[in-house]
């Protein structure tokens, strides 16, 4: 018997009607969903779209793309360069080469020539060079090199071994580049330091090293009663063999010292001294002018009050300057001062270090006539003292 299957072969309408509904609902629900985040995923393409932005939230930061490896920043400003390089270009021809030429007989009576190198530097138009007196001392000729790159023989016009410093002068047809004078009283720790010299002598020419200033330091020279201070500048910019006399610059390419030594030792580095423009200008002048320097003097010598109590000494003040002796018929001893007083006061100012007092007379010119404060014996005395010239 024939089974009738015609339910098999046709669809209920019922259920398509269903399945129809739930494809049209779909079909809105993926519409309405893309309309929703499209302004988010594609904001270029539905910008009208987009939710307005937030003025307090800052917007997202972008990261920039990697510069290639053409474009990559100077480790060194090109400012700095710049300023560098002008600073070499304008007085570099300002330094020169300073040969010491020495004519040696050895333990045989063989004589030969010996010579060593340093530096110098062009002050003047009429020819005068400043070095460092251990460059040009005991020579028996002294060559120029590095104006127009002609060599000349130099007369010695003076020196001074306590400062270090000696004046040349040269005859040159060429016209000269002098070098401009800054002021060291100015200069501070931490300032740009420009070495110019000739390290190991004219091979290495006009050699340049850049550093810090790296402190102001006091020198002390002389011996007993004709001991003096001066001040040294502190530099890290290399000074080598060769680069005493030469150029120690500032930023402007003015003049703020001259080189004159270095701690040579395997522990210490980047230790250099120059010796303060302004110190150099007194001193150059007086060289011209009378081929040595005068310099006031008390007839003293004298020592800081704490090292009088270590030698037992008992006194009755804390600071100032003991005087340790007083020359006979010294301008000090003519003014009434005597063995174990103290001085206390220079024109009105307390003086309590041995620097001070020797600073003071740095400054002083023989003739001057200078008022201390004294301490004898725990009386208070004054005395005006007329400054002599110190022996040479």
């Amino acid at each position: 018997m024939d089974r009738d299957n015609s339910h098999h072969r046709f669809p209920n309408t019922n259920t398509t009607h269903r399945y129809f509904v739930v494809a049209l609902l779909g079909a809105v629900v993926g519409v309405l969903l893309g309309i929703a985040v499209a302004p988010t995923v594609l904001p270029e393409v539905y910008p009208h779209l987009a939710e307005p932005e937030d003025p307090h939230i800052p917007p997202p930061q972008q990261e920039e793309p990697a510069p290639e490896p053409d474009e990559l920043p100077p480790m060194i400003s090109s400012d700095f360069e710049e300023l560098l390089t002008s600073v070499v270009s304008e007085v570099g021809s300002s330094v020169v080469s300073v040969t010491n030429v020495r004519r040696v007989v050895d333990p045989w009576g063989r004589s030969h020539i010996s010579d060593s190198q340093g530096s110098g530097v062009v002050i003047d138009d009429r020819g005068h060079i400043v070095t460092n007196y251990h460059v040009i001392e005991d020579a028996d000729e002294i060559i120029v090199e590095g104006v127009e790159e002609k060599e000349y023989t130099a007369e010695v016009v003076g020196k001074d071994p306590s400062t270090d410093l000696a004046v040349l002068r040269i005859d040159s047809e060429a016209p000269l580049a002098p070098v401009k004078y800054g002021d060291s009283d100015a200069v501070r720790p931490g300032q740009l330091a420009i070495a110019i010299g000739n390290p190991l002598g004219r091979e290495f020419a006009r050699s340049v090293t850049v550093g810090v200033v790296s402190g102001i330091r006091a020198s002390m020279y002389g011996q007993d009663a004709r001991q003096r201070v001066f001040q040294l500048i502190q530099t890290d910019a290399s000074i080598n063999p060769g680069n005493s006399g030469g150029a120690l610059l500032n930023s402007r390419g003015e003049l703020v010292g001259i080189n004159t030594l270095k701690f040579a030792s395997a522990e210490v580095e980047g230790m250099g001294f120059a010796i303060p423009s302004n110190t150099v200008q007194r001193i150059v002048g007086q060289l011209i002018e009378h081929g040595a320097v005068q310099r006031s003097w008390m007839g003293v010598s004298v020592s800081s009050v704490e090292d009088a109590r270590q030698q037992g000494v008992q006194l009755q003040v804390d600071t100032g300057v003991f005087l340790a002796r007083v020359v006979d018929d010294s301008p000090a001893h003519q003014a009434g001062l005597r063995e174990g007083d103290v001085i206390t006061g220079i024109e009105g100012e307390p003086v309590e270090e041995v620097v001070e007092l020797l600073e003071e007379l740095e400054e002083r010119q023989p003739g001057d006539v200078l008022l201390v404060e004294v301490k004898r014996n725990g009386e208070t005395l004054t005395a005006e003292i007329q400054l002599g010239t110190m022996p040479q």
